[in-house]
């Protein structure tokens, strides 16, 4: 049986809001914070906008630097990832519920046009 080199995709964890929350909390720059994690304030600054994903091996000082334990910046962290996603969600459910309000709009008048055409309106 052939194996597939198929890659899933795992949409990536929404991190900086909480980055961004904690480090303006405590009074830091970001300047700050990257030096206390001994990465660039661009690289940081990266992680707290969501450019590029932050590497696990900087969460726990991350955490210290927060004063907290590693599990509970990685709940937080996961808490506002679910509820980034459900706000997608229900964004993406508003507008294919338009779309299709605007679809059947659409038919209804196709349906019209036919039957004027039909009935010669637009000889």
């Amino acid at each position: 049986m052939k194996k597939s080199n198929k890659k899933i995709d795992c949409p990536k964890l929404i991190i900086g809001p909480v980055l961004k929350r904690h480090r303006i909390q405590h009074g830091y720059t970001q300047n700050e914070i990257a030096d206390l994690i001994h990465v660039s304030r661009p690289c940081y600054s990266s992680w707290e906008n969501d450019y590029h994903e932050i590497p696990l091996s900087k969460l726990p000082q991350l955490a210290e630097c927060y004063n907290l334990d590693l599990m509970s910046l990685i709940a937080e962290i996961i808490q506002e990832d679910s509820r980034t996603h459900k706000n997608q969600e229900n964004f993406i459910a508003v507008q294919i519920t338009n779309l299709n309000s605007d679809i059947i709009q659409m038919k209804k008048l196709l349906g019209e046009i036919l039957i004027k055409q039909n009935d010669g309106y637009f000889i």
